[in-house]
């Protein structure tokens, strides 16, 4: 056995036999020696009365500080330091023990604690204390942000997860969250929108009309703003039941009521965007707003559903196959079907990456839209290797995206938004509309400079 791994009763033998000193703090033999300290991060302050020989890289040989008596110890125990402390240096060992208190367990205390604190554990929490408060708002949100079932709050399969997760924690019930929780946070979000639209001067909106599974129609209306900071939001501000015709008379006073609802002014609206249904159509022109097509909507869904139907084609082919009713039959797939999807794919895939581009919620989209539409124009180019098919939707596609665009007020308004854009000034600004467009801008600069400091933001917003 070698030094270091001597036994603590051969630690005592040995220190017994060579100690001359046992009482230890007063003895000549006793005298300061220079030694390294432990290296890396030590919590015991017992290492600030022992140390290691400089030459002894690895420290492996632990020295005392006052009597420089090596003290066999292993893996940084301190067990051996402690005791040569106690034996031979009585005041380094009380140092030491003051700095680090260790009380000792009393079997007795101990169980007593024990049973406090499983009854402590199966204690319910009151529902006003701070833990109770923060589990049902996490409920709460979850049951909002993820459109979940409030009935999932009565399952047993929850209230289990809710019980692993903290004992005393007591799932509140159904109504309590139908009638309390839930409108309690709905007015909390309400309050903070309404606080943020209040110093909002212009805006943007996006609407939608669309069913739900049980063929129950809606309508979405969101709105887009710049903050003072120069953040980007979006807020939802309805999604309401819309059970009368969609008729374009009935969702311009719908979309009405709606931006007054918020005590937002139509005419600060800049543009508002839509899909290219007639009835929405006919509502922006009836409530004379400017209006943006979504980008490639459909275009979009066309492209989806063509690589979802490649792309599952041979499980189309055998569910089909399967069915007894030979009718059925004629809908299976043939050769010149695939032959008909696989040119669509190819002619359309180059345009997905641009529609995604022009979708996204957290950036400035609208200057980008003339650009890509002259990307496109490359893109959509018919070679003469075309196959007539190809040739038909390229052609087809361009004409569908030159009359989407084609209203004076839509081209006005992308040309004042890409002449802002620093990456495309005034290069996709037809000649024509050159000068129209340096003059509105001087005129609206001009405008902001002569007004109020504390309304230029919010003009330019």
């Amino acid at each position: 056995m070698s030094d270091t791994e001597m036994s603590d009763e051969e630690v005592e033998d040995n220190d017994n036999n060579t100690d001359q000193n046992p009482g230890g703090d007063s003895g000549e033999s006793e005298r300061e020696v220079v030694l390294v300290p432990k290296k890396g991060p030590h919590s015991s302050s017992v290492w600030n009365f022992f140390g290691f020989d400089p030459d002894d890289d690895l420290q492996k040989v632990v020295h005392c500080k006052h009597c420089s008596r090596m003290v066999a110890t292993t893996s940084g125990n301190t067990t051996n330091l402690l005791n040569h402390l106690q034996r031979h240096h009585k005041i380094q060992y009380a140092l030491a023990k003051k700095d680090n208190p260790k009380k000792k367990s009393n079997p007795q205390t101990t169980t007593q604690t024990s049973i406090s604190q499983t009854l402590f554990n199966g204690t319910p929490y009151s529902h006003s204390s701070r833990r109770h408060k923060e589990i049902t708002k996490a409920i709460t949100f979850y049951l909002a942000k993820d459109m979940a079932s409030i009935n999932t709050v009565q399952n047993e399969g929850f209230k289990n997860l809710m019980k692993t997760l903290d004992k005393r924690y007591s799932v509140p019930s159904r109504n309590y969250f139908s009638r309390t929780a839930l409108p309690a946070m709905y007015y909390k979000i309400l309050t903070t929108v309404e606080t943020e639209l209040k110093d909002v001067q212009h805006f943007a909106t996006t609407t939608d009309l669309w069913s739900s599974r049980t063929m129950e129609p809606y309508m979405s209306l969101t709105v887009h703003f710049i903050t003072s900071d120069f953040t980007m939001k979006s807020r939802c501000l309805k999604t309401a039941f819309f059970p009368v015709d969609h008729t374009g008379d009935e969702i311009a006073v719908g979309l009405m009521e709606s931006l007054h609802s918020w005590s937002l002014d139509p005419k600060r609206m800049v543009c508002i965007t839509t899909d290219s249904g007639s009835n929405i159509i006919k509502a922006s022109d009836i409530n004379k707003w400017t209006r943006l097509q979504c980008f490639g909507h459909r275009l979009h869904l066309a492209i989806a559903m063509v690589n979802r139907v490649l792309g599952q084609q041979e499980a189309i082919t055998r569910v089909l196959a399967r069915n007894t009713d030979r009718s059925k039959f004629a809908n299976i797939l043939t050769w010149q079907d695939i032959q008909v999807l696989e040119v669509i794919d190819k002619t359309l895939t180059p345009l997905a990456e641009f529609t995604d581009a022009l979708s996204g919620e957290q950036y400035v989209s609208v200057s980008s839209v003339k650009p890509v539409l002259h990307l496109f124009e490359s893109l959509m180019a018919v070679k003469e290797d075309d196959p007539a098919l190809a040739r038909s939707i390229k052609t087809t596609i361009l004409q569908y995206l030159q009359e989407k665009y084609s209203d004076p007020k839509t081209q006005a308004l992308l040309d004042i938004a890409t002449s802002l854009d620093p990456r495309f000034k005034l290069d996709y600004v037809s000649e024509d509309n050159k000068t129209t467009v340096k003059t509105r801008l001087k005129d609206e600069m001009t405008s902001i400079v002569t007004m109020p400091a504390s309304t230029q933001f919010n003009y330019c917003t």
